[in-house]
């Protein structure tokens, strides 16, 4: 019996000496830690037995401070939403980039023991995302000018390509461009991202798309429309004859030159629409006392016009540029009828004034005539006189 109780005082002294003579430390879960600028981070650090208080410092500055009582927390880390997880980890809110440093925590035993530990707090910036900025994302030129498609990437860029209607315009690797033999001498790469065509043409217009990559992998893609225009042609019109006069119920042409490409026309007259027309579409208005017809060459027709048509013509046209040009034709029709008086009247008075012209010329030779004859038969009788002669004569 004695020896049963001395072989247990010896294993309870035995338990008893392990247990004072076991060290107290600090556990922690990971020495480094890596977080974004944002994050929630947790220090998390354990004590091998229960502590009666400790601390958190981030350099020589304290964050919180606890005993068995409530922790206490720095005022600086007030409003930084920061926590102490069961008397030990630390959680901290929306880490920023000057969080990044050694942070260290130190604890006490119940027996006075005390344990520190260290853990480093890496906080990167956030990743920007990989894209590319375009300038102006829709460019009209004229044909034979030089343009820039303008991008900026907003990392570094490994590669990169220019493709238009399914088709590489220009590829590159480094600072080496790969031109398609389409495009040299007219392609160029500007700051080894933006695209630069020389001497375009219409069939240049359309989607121009680029994509580009960076040392990292990631990837971006944009898209530019191009709109190349041919140059602006003045477009103009002038009639054949400005001023017409027709007979009733006659056809007439009211005809015009036209120079410049044409999109859109009208015929009108006062406020009256006659035609329209856009392209090879046309719209024609008819007045009810009027038949008219548009010529290929815009020239307009007017089929058996009378007194009531209109006086003033006017043809408008625009070129695909948007400019315009017109053109007035102004139109007097008379009757037959009034034709032959007024031919017949003046036929007339000019038979009349003929045969006064012929009296009064008539009367005059006469007179000339007579006057003629007086003097020469006074002569005659002066000339008897003086020879002796005496003659009667009947006058």
């Amino acid at each position: 019996m004695e020896g049963s109780r001395l072989v247990a005082l010896v294993v309870c002294c035995s338990l008893i000496s392990s247990v004072e003579l076991q060290p107290f430390y600090l556990m922690v879960k990971k020495e480094e830690v890596n977080a974004t600028v944002g994050d929630t981070v947790v220090l998390s650090a354990r004590p091998s037995v229960p502590v009666s208080g400790g601390f958190w410092k981030f350099g020589t500055k304290s964050i919180v401070v606890w005993t068995v009582e409530a922790p206490y927390l720095n005022v600086a880390y007030t409003k930084r939403l920061v926590h102490l997880l069961d008397n030990t980890s630390l959680l901290m809110f929306s880490v920023t980039l000057a969080d990044s440093g050694d942070y260290w925590v130190t604890m006490d035993s119940p027996r006075g023991d005390e344990a520190t530990a260290k853990i480093t707090l890496n906080v990167f910036p956030k990743p920007v995302p990989f894209s590319i900025a375009v300038k102006h994302r829709e460019i009209n030129t004229t044909d034979g000018d030089t343009v820039v498609l303008s991008v900026s990437p907003s990392q570094e860029v490994k590669n990169g390509s220019w493709t238009f209607g399914g088709k590489d315009v220009v590829m590159w690797e480094g600072t080496v461009p790969e031109i398609n033999v389409d495009y040299r001498r007219r392609v160029a790469i500007l700051a080894k991202n933006s695209l630069q065509l020389k001497s375009v043409r219409a069939s240049d217009t359309g989607e121009y798309r680029v994509a580009m990559s960076t040392d990292s992998g990631n990837t971006s893609t944009a898209k530019i429309y191009l709109n190349v225009r041919t140059k602006r042609q003045p477009i103009d019109v002038r009639p054949v004859l400005s001023s017409i006069n027709a007979e009733y119920d006659a056809n007439v042409l009211l005809s015009v030159m036209i120079s410049g490409e044409v999109k859109n026309g009208s015929w009108s007259t006062g406020d009256q629409t006659l035609f329209q027309w856009n392209s090879t579409l046309q719209n024609v208005t008819l007045h009810p006392l009027f038949l008219i017809d548009l010529l290929p060459n815009a020239s307009l027709l007017l089929l058996s016009v009378h007194e009531y048509s209109f006086p003033l013509y006017i043809i408008t046209l625009e070129s695909p540029s948007g400019d315009t040009a017109t053109a007035n034709i102004t139109l007097n029709v008379f009757r037959s009828s009034h034709s032959c008086t007024t031919y017949n009247v003046g036929f007339t008075i000019s038979v009349l004034l003929a045969l006064v012209c012929i009296l009064v010329f008539a009367n005059h030779i006469y007179t000339n005539v007579k006057l003629l004859v007086k003097k020469s038969t006074m002569f005659w009788l002066y000339s008897v006189k003086d020879t002796g002669y005496v003659y009667r004569s009947s006058w």
